[in-house]
């Protein structure tokens, strides 16, 4: 230890610009490192205030259902009146579907509607594949994980590619014994239900809103109005790709009957821009990390004679490589310690009021981390550094 402060002694002596910048860029990459913390807690929050996700697209129709008001169906959904009006039809959905680009309806995880069928307010969950109108694959997720409340079966691909007439029904038989007459008014017999003059096989049963039951859009006539607005939801956030092909196809399929809700879309440009200033961030960091070492591998360049001496008398390699390294930890804790201290009394205060976030997440933890960053990363570096810098065979003699 005696000849890791004799020679820290005779650096500032005899090389004392040489120690200046050694502890200059310790300062700088002290600085940096809690300094890139703050850029990017603070730019991670503002990207998630920009980037508000929204993985849905609302379409909505210019025309409006008029409800059949009965007291008698105690607070479940009313039947609809005719509408002679123009209206989405299902037909118009397929068309819909047929011309959005593959890369927007393979992200679409299922669309919801309600459709007037026979006067009934039935909703409808679907998706769009190669082949047009399928089973909605988070429809399809929930009731296999068994999400949905439904006893007996939930409905297959072959039941919308088929366009079979099957049903899930509310479920009369269990906890709602004669206390709904919109769904009681439905049943043909035991395995059946009739909407209009069509037979519907009974499949399955749910319990939930509404006491309608739910039958696959591809079971009904083209002409079949549509009723609701038509949400489409996507497995990640809407991009502004998939917004505008969205738009497309519902002006050609719909025309001027409906429109698109906006949506919230990520500010890109920003964004590209808070990660620069992120990795700028960075990569000074890490400059200064290298640059410290670089230093360090120009002394040892100059101590070659001094190394060779000291192997000479006995010492072995592997204590010529931890005495430098003792010095080197010895000049960069320190001014580390005295730099993040200098941070948090003085330059923090400063930051917090440029930056609205970011700078005020700082607690003793942090600062913790931070250094046990800055110090492993140190250890790993200065040692490859010394064991590449001191040639384990190398000795100069001189007579």
């Amino acid at each position: 230890m005696k000849y890791t402060f004799k020679n820290i002694k005779n650096f500032i002596k005899d090389d004392l610009l040489v120690f200046i910048m050694v502890v200059m860029t310790v300062v700088v990459s002290a600085f940096m490192i809690h300094f890139s913390y703050g850029v990017f807690q603070n730019y991670e929050i503002k990207k998630e205030s920009i980037s508000e996700e929204q993985n849905f697209i609302v379409i909505r129709g210019d025309y409006e259902f008029e409800e059949i008001i009965d007291e008698s169906f105690d607070g479940g959904p009313y039947k609809l009146a005719d509408y002679n009006g123009e209206t989405v039809t299902v037909g118009m959905l397929k068309t819909f579907g047929e011309e959005l680009d593959k890369r927007v309806y393979d992200k679409i995880i299922g669309v919801s509607t309600g459709v007037n069928f026979h006067n009934y307010n039935i909703p409808c969950n679907f998706g769009y594949y190669d082949y047009g109108i399928g089973l909605s694959k988070e429809a399809y997720k929930n009731a296999k994980n068994g999400l949905m409340g439904i006893t007996g079966r939930y409905f297959t691909e072959e039941d919308f590619r088929e366009g079979r007439k099957v049903a899930i029904v509310f479920d009369y038989e269990h906890v709602n014994v004669g206390s709904c007459p919109l769904t009681m008014e439905q049943l043909y017999d035991e395995k059946h239900i009739k909407l209009g003059d069509e037979l519907f096989e009974i499949i399955g049963y749910h319990g939930g809103y509404p006491d309608t039951p739910k039958i696959p859009i591809t079971a009904m006539s083209d002409d079949t109005q549509v009723i609701a607005s038509i949400v489409i939801d996507f497995e990640d956030s809407v991009t502004l790709y998939e917004y505008k092909n969205v738009c497309e196809a519902a002006q050609k399929a719909f025309g001027d009957i409906v429109w698109v809700d906006p949506v919230k879309l990520p500010n890109v440009d920003t964004i590209r821009l808070y990660n620069t200033m992120i990795i700028i961030a960075v990569i000074i960091s890490a400059i200064a990390a290298i640059n410290f070492a670089i230093l360090y591998r120009y002394i040892l360049r100059k101590r070659y004679k001094q190394i060779s001496y000291m192997r000479l008398c006995g010492m072995k390699y592997s204590g010529t490589v931890f005495m430098y390294l003792g010095e080197c930890l010895l000049i960069s804790i320190p001014v580390y310690m005295i730099t993040a201290f200098s941070f948090a009394k003085w330059i923090l205060p400063w930051m917090s009021d440029m930056y609205a976030y970011g700078f005020e997440s700082y607690n003793i933890y942090v600062y913790f981390a931070l250094f046990g960053i800055y110090f492993g990363t140190s250890l790993i570096v200065l040692l490859v550094m010394l064991f590449t810098g001191i040639k384990k065979n190398r000795i100069i003699s001189e007579g």
